[in-house]
Parts: structure tokens; sequence; C-alpha cells
């Protein structure tokens, strides 16, 4: 035996192998020590960190759905409603205006209110022109507006537009199966004798709000109350039929019947901006009142607004009202014109204006009650004691 087998069989001596079979006991012990391992040892420490986890899953479930179902459970049903519901606004019509003798100074009329969805329009030139041929206006400028806001969902076209301009346009549309455009049902006021009477009468803004005049200063009255009209719809916003709905009915605004008389009106503001334009005046007012009743007919001052322009405020002021005037001693001169007229007097009448004196009441009161005496300022008083006003003339 050669020395190199005698040092091996030594060395299995000294470290003898194991068997196939205790080999796989071994590697077998090791994993059923493991946690959640079959073997002793390890198959109740496994089901232990088991049930620990699915119960801390289990718990947070629970707690989430308590959270979700208690106390977020309003705020949830509130956004679940807002979600499927829509707020369609029903608008309250604008009261209307008229002169005292019934004709239509103000009123208002249904139109559309055009906009676009610039994200949705796949033929930005062809909209642009179907805008130009019936809004009027450059196709350019709406190819701007269209094109340049084109990750915008809303954009608008043209507001207050008349009905049938907005139906022509809605048929031309559909007729060239172009999308994107939009309208929206709106009001409009309208004033039927154009700028007649508009610096009392005034004027409202985009938003149907008195902006002057009595348009603002009967703002709350003239406007009334807006409705809506709430209904169920579906994924993009349509109506589900036979879906739940609820309306509150708009609440028109109260009519107003003014003293002012239209063809009076219109034939004064005639009459003083002849006048102003022929005397070359800075500016005339003219004011008609019935001396019975302190009723306003007419009034008026220049310049003259016009609606088309109001960018000059000072033509929306009525100058009788907002600019103060002290005539002092001119005024005497509507006196005199006012006797000379009725014949109280000539241009030859004279009149003598004798002096006056004022009589003095003195009183003095004492214990046995109030004495009253009267005084005269000046030796010249003569004659009884004077009456209210106790005025007396002195001797001549």
């Amino acid at each position: 035996m050669s020395r190199r087998e005698r040092q091996s069989r030594s060395r299995r001596r000294s470290y003898p192998e194991a068997s196939y079979d205790e080999a796989s006991r071994a590697r077998y012990r090791v994993r059923a020590s493991r946690p959640g391992g079959s073997g002793s040892g390890g198959t109740d420490r496994g089901f232990s960190v088991t049930r620990r986890v699915l119960l801390a899953a289990f718990g947070a479930v629970a707690a989430r759905l308590g959270w979700l179902q208690v106390v977020d459970a309003g705020n949830l049903a509130s956004r679940a409603e807002s979600q499927r519901t829509n707020s369609i606004a029903l608008h309250a019509k604008r009261g209307t205006i008229y002169d005292r003798n019934g004709n239509v100074l103000a009123l208002s009329e249904d139109c559309e209110t055009i906009y676009a969805n610039p994200s949705e329009i796949s033929d930005p030139s062809g909209v642009a022109s179907a805008l130009a041929e019936a809004l009027g206006g450059k196709k350019s400028d709406y190819m701007e507006l269209i094109t340049k806001n084109r990750e915008s969902t809303f954009v608008y076209v043209q507001r207050q537009v008349d009905q049938e301009v907005a139906d022509g346009l809605s048929a031309t549309l559909a007729e060239r199966e172009l999308s994107g455009v939009y309208f929206l049902a709106d009001t409009k006021r309208v004033y039927p004798y154009g700028n007649v009477g508009a610096q009392i009468l005034g004027y409202v803004n985009m938003d149907g709000e008195g902006a002057s005049g009595l348009e603002y200063y009967y703002n709350d009255l003239l406007t009334g109350i807006d409705g809506q009209m709430l209904v169920e719809t579906g994924l993009y916003g349509t109506p589900i039929a036979g879906g739940a709905s609820r309306v509150t009915e708009a609440v028109d605004g109260t009519d107003i019947v003014i003293s002012l008389d239209i063809d009076l009106q219109e034939a004064c503001e005639g009459i003083i901006a002849q006048a102003v334009e022929h005397y070359t005046s800075d500016s005339g007012s003219v004011m008609v009142t019935d001396p019975r009743t302190g009723e306003i007919l007419a009034a008026c001052s220049t310049p003259l607004p016009d609606f088309s322009n109001l960018e000059d405020l000072e033509a929306l002021n009525l100058k009788l009202v907002t600019s103060s005037f002290e005539p002092g001693s001119i005024f005497k001169v509507i006196t005199t014109s006012i006797g000379l007229e009725k014949g109280l007097y000539t241009p030859d009448t004279v009149y003598t204006v004798p002096a006056a004196v004022r009589w003095v009441r003195a009183t003095s009161r004492t214990t046995t009650g109030a004495t009253t005496r009267w005084t005269c300022p000046s030796a010249r008083c003569s004659g009884a004691r004077p009456t209210p006003p106790w005025r007396f003339s002195p001797r001549t």
C-alpha cells in the first residue's frame, strides 16, 4: 500500500462521511427550523408569523372601510353626486322699462353666446371660415383665437349673438361636419329707441348687471332671481333618460314705469344738440317737468352718449344731476320773465320800496309770571305793536 493510500484511509477514519440518508435528514431539519417550515420547531412559529400578518392586513382594511363609510362618507357622497349630476342655469328675464305712455324703452331678448373647445377642433381653417361668414370679421382673427389656445378646453368666440345668426351658424357647422363649437343660452338688453334717453336709462354690462342710470339704480328690482335644473348625466355629460331631476324655476325681474315721455325726450335732445352747435357752447342742458306733480318728463345734457361707443364716460353724465350750478342773481331773470309773461308789470313799471325796521320782542320771567314788551331800535318807529312777522314801517 502506498503512502498516499494510507493517508487517505487515515483521514476517512478521523472524519467519517455521512450517508446519503443522513445528509437528506440534515437538510430537512434545517428547512423545518425556518419560519413557516413544517418540521419540529418551525410549524408553530410559521403559523404565528402568518397569523400576525393576516391580522394586520385585516385591521388596515377594516380601518380604511371605517374611514370611508363613517368619517368621510358625507364628502364622498357629495363628490359622487357632483360627478353624476349636471346643473343647468335658468336665467331670469330682466324687467322691462316703460315710459309714461307705455312705450318700451328697455327689454331683454333671448340670444346665444358662442364658445369653442380648441382641443376638439380638427379643422381649424374650416371652423374659422364658418365663423367669419356668420359673425363677420377676418378669418385670420378666428384662426389665431383657435390655434393659440390649442391646449384649452374653453374660449369665448362671441357673446350675446342674435338668435337668428346663431341658428344659421349652427346649421352651417352641422352641414360641414365641423366640431368644437358650442352655444350657450343667454339674454341681452335691447333699447328700441337707440341712444334716446341713454343718460337716464343707463346700460347693462356683458353679465347683465346695471352699470349706470336707472339700470344701475333699480338693478336689484329689475334683475330677478336665476333658477337651475339638476339632471343626472352619464359619463360624457349626456342626460340619463328617466333619471332624477330637480328644477328651481327662475323668478323674472319686475317691470317699471317711469315718468319720462320718450317723444318729448327725443325732441329735447335734438334741440339742445343744435343749440350747442349753433352758439358754439361748451355744453347745454334741458329739463322738462310737470309743475303740478314735479315729475320729470325729459332731461338731457351734452355731449349725448352713443351706445356703440361707451368709452366716453363723460357723455353718460347727466349734468343736471351730477354737476352743481349756483345761479345767484342770474335767477332774477327767470322771475322777471314770469312777471312779464303774466302781465303783472311792464318794462316801464317803477316800484318804490320803503325801508323797514324790525320790532324786537323781549320776554322776562318773574315769580309772578312772564312779561313781554316790545322795543324798537330806532326812534322812527310808530304805530301799534306789530303782529307776526313783527315788521313795522317807520314814519316818513
